[in-house]
C-alpha cells in the first residue's frame, strides 16, 4: 500500500508544471485610477444626540432608589414576621399569617405603581426621542 501512495504522490509531484523565473511577463496596467479605491470619508466617532432633560432621568434613578428602599424595608418587615410566626401560638400564627398576607399585598401595590410609573417615564422619553428625530430629518431636509 505504501509504494501505491508514493507512486500517487510521485506522478502528482512529476504531473505539475513549474514556473520559471524567466517565464513572468509584466502586467499591462491600463487604467490606474480604476484600481484605486475612491476616498471614503470615515467618520471616527457618531455624533451624539442631545441629552434631552437630564433631571428627568435624575428623577427616574431617585424613583428606582426609592422602590429599593421600599423593598429592603418589605423583606425586613417580611424576616421578623417568619420569625415570630416560629415562636406564637395557633391564634397569635392566624394574626401573623394575615399581617404578612398585608404585607405582601401592600408591597405589590407599591411594586405595580413604580412600575407604572417607569413605563409612563420611558413613555415620555421615547416621544421626546421621537421628536428629536423628526427635527433632526427635517432640518437636514432643508439643507
Amino acid at each position: 500500500m505504501k509504494t501505491s501512495f508514493q507512486r500517487v504522490i510521485l506522478a502528482l509531484f512529476l504531473s505539475v508544471p513549474f514556473a520559471k523565473a524567466d517565464d513572468t511577463t509584466p502586467v499591462e496596467v491600463v487604467n490606474e485610477d480604476a484600481i484605486r479605491p475612491p476616498q471614503i470619508e470615515v467618520r471616527v466617532r457618531p455624533d451624539r444626540p442631545d441629552r434631552p432633560n437630564r433631571e428627568r432621568t435624575a428623577a427616574m434613578k431617585e424613583a428606582l432608589t426609592h422602590f429599593k428602599q421600599k423593598r429592603v424595608e418589605f423583606i425586613a418587615q417580611q424576616r421578623d414576621l417568619t420569625r415570630q410566626l416560629k415562636g406564637a401560638s395557633e391564634d397569635d400564627k392566624a394574626a401573623i399569617r394575615e399581617r404578612i398576607r398585608q404585607n405582601r399585598a401592600s408591597f405589590v401595590e407599591t411594586k405595580e405603581e413604580f412600575h407604572d410609573e417607569l413605563k409612563a417615564s420611558s413613555e415620555k422619553l421615547k416621544e421626546m426621542g421621537r421628536k428629536l428625530q423628526e427635527e433632526r430629518a427635517g432640518s437636514s431636509k432643508r439643507e
